[in-house]
Formats: structure tokens, sequence, C-alpha cells
């Protein structure tokens, strides 16, 4: 039998730093991780080369007995490279068991490892192999990223936010969110002075209300600075904000329109999300989506009057 050790010697790619990756040294072995950080960053060849090598179980292997927190750190960002990649790789990812692995790193207590596993698990969740019902086989997993929501930095927070757009797929998952405190949390970043945290948690909160009523009433009513969800949403429908951010703000308040957490007669539908809508029409580069969106909240408002 092959070991992982032996399977990279049979390649064309033979280099002497990968010996220092099977070191129980932790410096050697940081040595080694470093040299392929950076081999792999940029460049999706040596991605699959790694690959090839049988290289991620070792990877996987140091995440999982190492301690020593920089080994720890590069280990995470050479995985969320590979991830990177192609599907391939995310594919090959998945098969060797990453991601029971990256979740059990979001419970570490060095902040810069948490900060890598986020944008790792970011990475994976962004493609669709990535199966989204292993975040509630563990429903710690979920929580705690709630939980984090509002007691991290910004690109962790993006990183959230992100994560739970990508595993909300269902009325089942969506009610979990809810029930767990993601309206809340999610409410609190849609008030955050960073754009990148901003957009994401509003696309949470979209995918969270489609179609349910519960989910919907609960955003109607929750509130973050003495606003609620309905009126931060007019803000994010301003003139001034990006129109990405515009339409998205427009679009979660036509999904709160639709299952009548809002009526359609609401000021904020009328004077605010209709014209919103109208204007991105007028976008070209947003003009299909916009029309979309103008599309069904009119539908519906004429089946409810």
């Amino acid at each position: 039998m092959v070991t992982i050790h032996q399977s990279y010697m049979v390649v064309e790619c033979n280099r002497s730093y990968i010996d220092l990756l099977f070191f129980h040294d932790p410096e050697k072995c940081l040595e080694g991780i470093i040299q392929l950080k950076n081999s792999v960053i940029g460049s999706n060849r040596q991605k699959s080369t790694v690959l090839r090598m049988g290289l991620i179980p070792r990877l996987l292997q140091i995440l999982r007995e190492e301690s020593h927190s920089q080994l720890l750190c590069e280990t995470a960002l050479i995985l969320n490279s590979l991830a990177k990649g192609t599907e391939d790789n995310v594919e090959t990812l998945l098969e060797a068991g990453v991601l029971p692995v990256l979740l059990q790193g979001l419970v570490h207590q060095d902040q810069r490892y948490v900060e890598a596993i986020l944008c790792c698990l970011r990475t994976l969740f962004r493609s669709e192999l990535t199966p989204v019902e292993c975040m509630y086989e563990d429903p710690w997993a979920v929580r705690h990223l709630i939980l984090m929501a509002t007691q991290t930095h910004s690109s962790n927070q993006e990183c959230i936010a992100t994560i739970l757009t990508a595993v909300c797929k269902t009325p089942d998952h969506q009610n979990y969110l809810c029930a767990h405190g993601a309206v809340p949390a999610l409410t609190a970043l849609l008030c955050s002075p960073v754009y990148k945290v901003q957009l994401p948690s509003l696309r949470c909160l979209t995918h969270m209300c489609y179609q349910n009523l519960k989910v919907s009433q609960a955003l109607v009513v929750s509130s973050y600075g003495g606003r609620t969800v309905p009126d931060i949403l007019v803000t994010l429908m301003t003139r001034d904000k990006p129109t990405e951010m515009q339409l998205a703000a427009a679009k979660c308040m036509t999904f709160l329109s639709r299952t009548g957490a809002v009526h359609s007669e609401d000021p904020r539908i009328v004077f605010k999300a209709l014209p919103t809508l109208v204007r991105m029409c007028k976008r070209s580069a947003l003009q299909r989506r916009g029309r979309m969106e103008l599309r069904h909240l009119l539908t519906w408002q004429r089946w409810t009057l």
C-alpha cells in the first residue's frame, strides 16, 4: 500500500519542501507549508498538482492535530486557495472530509485561525457541490455562526452572512435560522458601515423571508437602533447607495409584501420599493433583474387588491 508520504514521489513535480510537511517539528513543517502556500496561490496548475500528490489528508491532519497557531493559519489558507480553483478541486476537498475539520476550527481560540477557517468555508459554500445539510447535521455550527455574527470584525461578518445565505435553501432552513437568532443578528449587520457586510446580510434575510410568512413577520418587527427592518430597507434604497444594494433592498421588501407581512399599499412599497425597481429597469446592467422583481411585485399587488 502506498502511503500519503510516498505518493508525492511518483509525480513529476517532486519538490524537496514537500518532505518538510511530514516533519514532527512544527517549525520545519511550517517552513514547508509556507512554501507550498506560495506555490499554489494564483496557479490553478499548481493547485491541481497538489491534489494529484495526495497531500490533502496531510493538510487535514495538521488542522486536527497541531496546536501551532501560524501552522494552522497557513494550512487553512492553502485549503482556501485550493477551493478557489476548479470545481474538481472542491469535489476533491469535500471527498477528503474537509468540512467537519473546518467546522471544528470555528471554536479555536486563535482568531486569525478562525478567520482563515471562515474564509475557506465561504469559498466552499459558494460552490453548488458543497452539501448544505452538513451544517444542520451538527446544529451547533449554525448556532455558533449566528452567535459570532455580532461579536467579530467585519471580514468575519461578511463570511458568516455569505455562509448563512448559502445554507438557507428550504423552509426548514429558513425556520431554523429564524428560531436560533439569525434575524436580530443580521438586522444588526444591515446597519454596519461596511458595504461588504451589509449586502450579504441583506441577501441572507431575503433568502430567509422568501415565501415564508413566519420569518417575514419576524423581520417586520425586528429592529436595530430604533429602526425596523422595513425602515432600514428604505434607507438602503436611496439613490446614494450602490445599485446592487438598492435592488437587493427592493427585492427583500417585495418578498415581505408577497407574504403579506407588509401590506401592498404600505407607503414603503408604493413610494419606495416600486420606484426603486422602476429606476433599476432603466439601468442596463440590472435591467432584466429589475424587471423581474417589478413584475413579481405588480402581479402580487393586482392579486391582493
